[in-house]
């Protein structure tokens, strides 16, 4: 686990000067790619300020506090930094970590405010999860609508901003945001929502499920049970994901963590899934979800 702190004496206590900064365009990822996510957790210091995801020497994102974001960038080993505000412009106050991003893989990262500026912090998948699953997750290139309101706006966007993760250029990207937003509805017990992610065809084997779920009202039913007062409260966290495109079918497939919460407590259940999409009229909907738990060594 490493962690490099650059930065910013004051910015803990009354905030470092308050400079624009420009956020460019998400630099396009080749392949092979990574998906990397960054996690900022709700704390009490630094609170109002944002911190900025740097990727290739440029801010892409402005990380608020209490969110987290997910980006793809091309594998091999690059440099990741996070920006404070404040400084000179030709050198400004930023914390780095050099890191070797797996081809096809995840890589994710912990931001945590520190007196001299920020930290950032490599962690595993685990390890990320119980923060991804008590943040909120704000896409890259899209507005904290809360501090809009409050006049805190957001950096200064260049005339071309970071387009939303839902709408990226690949198939890849695509399928990604797809999952994602398949877990952030599962989070939020919105059985309505995750249901119409599944495509008329569908069928799943879930987790601890006794028998297949198929067509639209056995899914919907299937994720409804899940959401019921009286189950056990459950999160999910993606972590190893490979993602394959032939034509219209995608398969995204992959490992990922359920937290389970007993007697106030988070337990991890370590689990693999299959997801297959269909592109059906432009949209990519799951026509087939297998999901199992890994079996202990």
């Amino acid at each position: 686990m490493k962690t490099l702190r650059i930065g910013c004496l004051a910015l803990a206590l009354a905030g470092c000067a308050t400079d624009d900064i420009a956020l460019r365009p998400l630099p396009v990822a080749g392949e092979p790619s990574t998906e990397v996510t960054v996690v900022r957790p709700r704390t009490v210091v630094a609170a109002e300020w944002p911190f900025y995801i740097v990727v290739a020497d440029q801010p892409v994102f402005d990380l608020r506090n209490g969110e987290n974001t997910r980006f793809r960038i091309s594998s091999g080993r690059q440099v990741l930094a996070i920006r404070c505000q404040g400084g000179p412009a030709s050198k400004p106050l930023e914390a780095s970590i050099e890191h070797d991003f797996p081809p096809g893989g995840s890589a994710y990262f912990v931001v945590e405010p520190k007196f001299e500026c920020a930290s950032v912090q490599s962690v595993s998948a685990s390890g990320a999860a119980p923060v991804i699953a008590t943040t909120r997750f704000r896409a890259v290139g899209s507005v904290n609508l809360m501090a809009q309101a409050t006049g805190d706006a957001p950096a200064v966007f260049s005339s071309q901003p970071a387009p939303p993760r839902a709408a990226g250029t690949s198939v890849h990207e695509q399928i990604a945001a797809a999952t994602a937003a398949w877990v952030d509805a599962f989070n939020k017990r919105d059985s309505a929502r995750i249901s119409q992610m599944y495509d008329p065809e569908a069928v799943i084997w879930g987790t601890d499920a006794q028998r297949l779920a198929a067509g639209p009202s056995a899914i919907n039913e299937y994720f409804k049970s899940l959401a019921a007062p009286q189950r056990v409260p459950v999160t999910a966290a993606i972590g190893e994901q490979r993602i394959r495109v032939y034509g219209d079918t995608a398969i995204d497939t992959g490992t990922y963590t359920f937290w389970v919460t007993r007697d106030g407590k988070q337990e991890p259940v370590p689990a693999r899934y299959s997801l297959v999409y269909r592109n059906r009229e432009g949209k990519w909907l799951i026509v087939d979800h297998h999901s199992s738990r890994v079996p202990a060594p």
